[in-house]
């Protein structure tokens, strides 16, 4: 009886958990052309969340206090979260190497395959960078070629 009495309750158990319902979210990726829109949001009502500005130069540490990485954050940044100050859902910092729409290589994307990809790779770092607030710049570039020449105004550098 004892036995039977057990199992009836390990039984109603896992029904009940079977019948909670899942808290999920949502992601929604819509292509149009050479533009992706991405939107996302929780199905269900999460607690309040922060809105946080990270400094420049700010020291960080990861969750893994053990073999973890330490760094120091060359970017500020903007980040929504929830679950405590190191934890962000979502973010973006001021060189934008987070690219909502998982589409646009950006700088971070070359340097890699530069160091990294056997792939020949020729990229000017900030080039979509047009709206420059002044007129001198300094040129950099990511290559794994053996030699690169620059070009401006048809003149060689």
């Amino acid at each position: 009886m004892t036995r039977r009495y057990i199992l009836m309750l390990a039984s109603l158990g896992i029904a009940v958990i079977a019948a909670t319902p899942v808290l999920s979210c949502t992601t929604v990726c819509l292509l149009e052309k050479e533009k992706a829109v991405v939107a996302y949001n929780y199905d269900f009502h999460p607690p309040e969340g922060l809105v946080l500005v990270n400094k420049r130069d700010t020291k960080k540490m990861s969750a893994l206090r053990r073999q973890g990485a330490t760094w120091t954050a060359r970017y500020g940044s903007v980040t929504f979260n929830q679950f405590g100050r190191d934890n962000p859902m979502t973010g973006i910092n001021e060189k934008g190497l987070i690219s909502y729409d998982r589409l646009t290589r950006k700088d971070a994307f070359y340097f890699y395959r530069a160091n990294w990809s056997g792939q020949p790779t020729l990229h000017l770092v900030g080039r979509r960078y047009v709206d420059r607030p002044y007129g001198v710049i300094d040129v950099k570039a990511y290559s794994n070629a053996a030699q690169a020449r620059l070009w401006v105004n048809d003149g060689d550098l």
